[in-house]
Order: structure tokens, then sequence, then C-alpha cells
């Protein structure tokens, strides 16, 4: 290459160089400057007024600094010191996670209430401490519920009300749960998901009782609560339980074998998701609630037709009629969705038909309520989409209480009578000038003879029998038949 080539290429580049250096200094001079980060804000609880004296905590702003949220028993507001006396519904609810930076909450001796879903979905929370000497008497529904950190805490002394699902999914609650003397309420799945081992009435309680750790109400007629944790296979239900509470056993695993005894009621979801449970035994149940058994082995291996004590439970079948003679209650969405059901027969002993039984049974257009005594309450939608000429056959005697009952409102339209035609054969005698006589008869109603003449005999009855065999039918008695028709044929005796 030649010198002055050489000189040339250099000097290009010094100048491409410089000129991309006052780019970059341009570039960086007209840049804007970064923000400031905000300053972290003043932590401070949000209240809403309960009275002139009192407010309830709604929630707060800011961040605590140590990890810990307190809640005064005083706060300032308008001007004026007021009594911290509850905490609102979903005051906290999902405000505790790692990033809050809270995982401990103080709640002071001047609340008394803590609301519903109040501290709920906080998977940061792991810690309530009480002042010792708390007023809490009221834990609302799903308070706490799914704050998976939560660990088990001692109630305050005088608390009365526990609401349903107040701890469930506080999967790090473990061990027992002792429930103070005060405690007059305990709602349904309190802890469920959790792992409690046994439960604790206090000595002194009036309204619960604890044996081996199951929970019962003071007279041990209804068993309130099983714990999840309990390692027995079976259990025997004692003597003089009749009420089994709604999710009492929901989620044992354990749990291989029950018997029922005495129970009459079982509540929804008792025994669901117990899927090691194989085998119930019951005589007595009257009433089986939604669910009572899903998720249960049992259920899975029940057959088409399941039938607990006096309730059916569930229909799976492919029968066009199903006959519930001897039952005394259909459990809620026992047979929902059959498209085989066609027809369906109760009897006396029928009570109850619950929500949804028959729900969506689309081919359903026959219901025989042969109850003679009584109406069979029903719950919602307990017809609802079944065959658009659904007949809903009731007895005569009883029929206008069907059409006054509220629940049956929605079916007026669908109650109709089963009418039977009477031909009544005079053999022989006339009444007015006829030989015979037709009359109807509906079913639970009074079926009236006639009375013909003949001349030189007197009626002795009237029989089924063209023989004139068998009992006469007597005046007076109720129709049970189903018979489309049928007829009577008139007995003379000779007059002496």
């Amino acid at each position: 290459m030649k010198p002055r080539t050489k000189l040339f290429l250099i000097a290009l580049g010094v100048v491409v160089i410089a000129v991309l250096l006052a780019v970059i200094v341009l570039v960086t001079r007209f840049q804007p400057e970064p923000e400031p980060s905000p300053a972290p804000q003043d932590f401070r609880l949000l209240t809403e007024n309960i009275s002139e004296d009192e407010v309830r905590i709604t929630g707060y702003e800011g961040q605590p600094t140590d990890g810990t949220l307190t809640i005064p028993e005083k706060i300032a507001e308008d001007g004026a010191e007021k009594t911290v006396a509850a905490i609102a519904d979903g005051a906290f609810e999902g405000r505790i996670d790692e990033a809050s930076g809270i995982s401990r909450v103080v709640i002071p001796a001047s609340v008394l209430q803590i609301g519903e879903n109040a501290f709920s979905n906080n998977d940061g929370l792991a810690e309530v401490a009480f002042a010792e000497d708390s007023h809490l008497t009221y834990i609302g529904a799903s308070a706490f519920e799914n704050s998976s950190k939560l660990t088990a805490f001692a109630f305050p002394e005088q608390l009365r009300e526990i609401g349903n699902f107040a701890f469930s999914g506080c999967e790090s609650w473990s061990g027992s749960v002792a429930l103070p003397a005060s405690l007059t309420d305990f709602g349904f799945g309190v802890f469920e998901g959790c792992g409690i081992s046994a439960f604790l009435a206090a000595q002194g309680s009036t309204a619960f009782r604890s044996t081996d750790g199951v929970l019962y109400d003071s007279t041990q007629t209804n068993l309130i609560a099983y714990p999840a944790q309990r390692d027995a296979a079976v259990f025997s239900v004692p003597a003089g339980v009749a009420t089994i509470e709604a999710r009492a056993f929901e989620g044992c695993s354990a749990l291989e074998c029950v018997e029922l005894g005495e129970v009459t009621s079982i509540g929804d979801r008792a025994f669901a998701d117990c899927d090691n449970l194989a085998s119930v035994s019951s005589e007595h149940a009257e009433y089986v609630g939604r669910d009572a058994f899903a998720g249960t082995g049992w259920l899975e291996l029940a057959g088409e037709k399941v039938v607990l004590g006096k309730t059916l439970y569930a229909y799976r079948g492919t029968d066009a009629h199903l006959d519930l003679s001897g039952l005394y209650s259909v459990s809620p969405y026992a047979a929902y969705g059959n498209q085989s059901l066609q027809s369906v027969t109760v009897d006396n002993a029928m009570r109850t038909i619950d929500n949804c039984a028959f729900l969506d049974c689309e081919q359903l257009a026959a219901v025989w309520l042969n109850n003679l005594n009584n109406i069979v309450y029903i719950g919602t939608d307990t017809w609802g989409g079944t065959a658009e000429d659904l007949t809903i056959y009731v007895p005569q005697r009883i029929q206008s209480a069907y059409e006054e009952n509220a629940l049956w409102k929605p079916y007026l339209d669908n109650i109709a009578l089963h009418v039977t035609a009477v031909e009544f054969i005079f053999n022989g005698g006339s009444l007015d000038g006829e030989t015979s006589f037709r009359g109807e008869v509906a079913y639970g109603g009074y079926l009236s003879l006639p009375e013909p003449k003949l001349a030189g005999y007197h009626l002795l009855g009237w029989y089924a029998s063209e023989d004139l065999s068998g009992e006469p039918w007597p005046e007076g008695m109720l129709w049970t038949g189903f018979q489309s028709s049928v007829r009577l044929y008139a007995k003379w005796e000779k007059l002496s």
C-alpha cells in the first residue's frame, strides 16, 4: 500500500470515531433522567364507622416494617379515638402474601367479630395471635379459608360461633383442636382439608361433647365433625345418634367401613371423598343429602339402584319404570339426567322427593304419588326438564292439599286424577228403568253404590266377579285400584 493511501485511511478512521463519539455524547445528554423510586408508603389501616365510638377495619395501605400486622385497640378517626370492634368481611382477603411481607397478625382484645373471608386466600399468613383478654365472639364463614401456611392457634375463651369453612384449606393446621366452653355454634366444613386428628370439647360446654376425638352436640344425637386424620379404618356410630351433619366425615381417607346404627338423617357431602370407604350399612336412614357419598368406593360398587336404609340415594339404571314402594325419601339429584325412566311409582311410605331428584329425565311422563294419607313434599326442580306431557297422579282425597301447597305451584297443570270407569250390572234388577249403570271413581276417592230394585228380592251387595264369589264391595270403601275399567255385579237374595 502506498504511504499516501495509508495516511488517508488512518485519517478517515479517526473522523469516523470522532463522529460516533459525538453522537453518543448527544444521545446521553438528551436522554430523560430516570424517575426516582417512590418512597415507601406509610402503613395505615382503613376503617369504617360502626357507631359514634366504634369502627371496623376494612383493609390497609402501605406495608408494615417488621412483617407483623398489628391491629390496635384504639384508632384515630375524625379527630377522635375510636375502639376497633370488628374486622369487616373480606378486609384482608388475598392481601397477605409473600409480596406483602406480612406473616403474622395480632388482634386486640377489643375485636368482637372477624367477618366472612376477612383473612381468606392469604398464602403468606402463618400466625394469628390474640390478646390474652380477647373478647372475640364470632369468626365468620371462610374467615381464614385457604390460608395454607396458617398454623394452629388457641381460640379465645369468649368465642361463641365459628362459621362454615372458617379454616377450610388451612393445610398447615394440624393436631387436635380444643374448643372453648363458650362455643355454641360450629359450622360445617370448618376444618375441611386440614390435618385434624381430634376435636376436644371443653369441660363445661353446654353445646358440645367429644368422644374419642369425634365432635357431637351436647346430647350426642348429632355427629358434627369427625377428624380427617383419625387413622381408624372402621367406625360404628354410637347408639342414640340420629343425625350426621353436612361434611362431617369429608375427606377421611383412612375410613373403610362405617356402620350407621340408628342414624336417620345424613347431611350433604357427609362422607364425600372418603376414597377408601367401601362398606356402608344402614337400616334406618330416612334422608340422605346431596353428594353424601360422592367420591367413595362404596358408591362406585353400589349398583344401578342405590338404596340406603329407607332412601333412594341414586338411580343409574335403564328400566323404564321405577317402583319406590316402601321408601321414605329420594335424595337430591338421585336420578338426574336418566334417559330411560318413563314412569315412577311411590306408596304410602314416601314423604319427600328432594331438589332436582328427577331433573332432566326427559322421557319421564307419568308419576304415581300413591300416598293416600299425606302429600309428598318436593324440592326445587324435582320434575324440571321431564317430558312436556308429564302427568302427576295424586289421590282424590288430598288433591286440594297438593293444589294449595306452595312447593307444588309450578306443577299445578301436571296434577291429575286416575279415573276408573265402573259399570254396575243389575242382574235382573232395575233403576229408573235401566238394567245397568255406568259411573266412575278416582284413585283415593270413594265409590257410590247404586241401589236397584228387583221384586221379591233383597240386594245383598256388589261383587267384582261375575260368578258372585268372594266378598262384596263395602259401601264407602276407599278406591285404591288403577284399572281403566271394572264391572261390579249385583247379588240378590229371595225374600222369604
